[in-house]
């Protein structure tokens, strides 16, 4: 059944601990399509009951050309016929377009960090252009963070971010503001409750009665069926518990798979690292030997420089003394001395001897 010793007594404990602020528990419960919680949900924060939320994904991953790997808590998509007028011939088409929705589940007031709504908007946007689409052909994408905690502490219960363009005069006062219709719209929803957690049901409104419902781990505490009968599936029904166990063997397969591809990248970072140490090592041996190469040729060159310089010292030294003893043999030739006694006390060649007296 389970591997890795999960039982069934661990799954049903994780049920009664899990509210729909337990993230993976969210993911799971919003893909009721019984229900629609998602859509449910999205209507309320835009108040829009014309919302119709279809492909709903939970724990829903993308990948960033950075090759960070991002995982949306609640995906989903809207589908829509629009209008389009052609500029020129003022002809009319209809096209679909998909509007994008993420819900994302913050019991961490840190984990909601503005940068992160950033990236997970510019995330979707990167996802949904392909290569020869046109930056025009981006589609509305709205990111929402439900957080247990008021993030902004401003008391109120939705926050809504878009941006806008401003303009101001000569002192820099801002004098016009208008939206920038970008598309990309972030939002925060407060869901403490502060102040209203125990007023009865008749006196929060519907939206108070669904942040309510986010907070329960018994279904029975729950005011709002799209949300109380998708809870009520997984922690009552037999169907809900064998999806249950489902996902957890797929879960700790994937755990374990992921867990199997960084093993096997440390060893790969392990053996880059031994090659480069290796090859390091091997650099640093040729190194060694050709400075020591080196060195032996610049002792060979030196000892053959000395040798060199010795050599022509002993020629000089003979060149010397046979410059004195030619002078030696004129003065004896001077003298009356015969070429053969001169060659004899002088020890030099006879011809020699003879030149001297040319």
């Amino acid at each position: 059944m389970i591997k890795n010793g999960l039982k069934r007594e661990k799954l049903l404990v994780f049920l009664k601990n899990s509210s729909l602020f337990t993230d993976k528990f969210f993911s799971l419960c919003l893909k009721n399509k019984d229900f629609n919680p998602m859509q449910y949900l999205i209507r309320l924060l835009l108040n829009n009951d014309k919302i119709v939320i279809t492909n709903v994904v939970g724990q829903y991953q993308i990948t960033s050309s950075g090759g960070k790997v991002t995982v949306f808590d609640a995906y989903g998509e809207e589908i829509k016929t629009v209008e389009i007028i052609d500029s020129k011939t003022q002809q009319k088409t209809t096209e679909e377009i998909k509007i994008r929705y993420n819900i994302e589940i913050q019991r961490v007031s840190a984990g909601a960090d503005p940068k992160r709504a950033r990236f997970y908007s510019a995330t979707f946007d990167a996802e949904n252009l392909g290569e020869k689409q046109d930056y025009k052909d981006l589609t509305e994408s709205y990111i929402i963070f439900i957080t247990e905690h008021d993030v902004f502490k401003k008391g109120q219960t939705i926050y809504y971010v878009d941006r806008f363009i401003e303009w101001k005069d000569k002192e820099g006062k801002v004098i016009g503001r208008e939206p920038f219709n970008d598309g990309a719209h972030i939002i925060y929803v407060n869901a403490s409750l502060k102040g209203k957690k125990n007023l009865p049901k008749e006196r929060l409104t519907e939206l108070e009665r669904a942040l309510h419902d986010l907070h329960c781990k018994d279904y029975r505490d729950m005011y709002c069926e799209e949300l109380r009968e998708p809870v009520k599936y997984l922690k009552e029904t037999k169907e809900g518990e064998t999806f249950m166990l489902d996902f957890f063997e797929k879960e700790i397969q994937k755990a374990k798979e992921e867990a199997m591809k960084e093993a096997e990248a440390k060893i790969r970072e392990i053996e880059k690292a031994r090659k480069a140490e290796e090859k390091a090592r091997k650099a640093e041996e040729k190194a060694r030997k050709e400075a020591e190469k080196q060195a032996k040729q610049a002792q060979k060159a030196e000892e053959k420089a000395r040798k060199e310089a010795e050599k022509q010292a002993k020629q000089a030294q003979k060149q010397g003394k046979l410059e004195g003893m030619l002078e030696t043999a004129k003065n004896l030739l001077k003298e009356g001395f015969s070429i053969d006694n001169v060659a004899k006390f002088t020890k030099l060649k006879l011809a020699d001897v003879k030149a001297l007296t040319l």
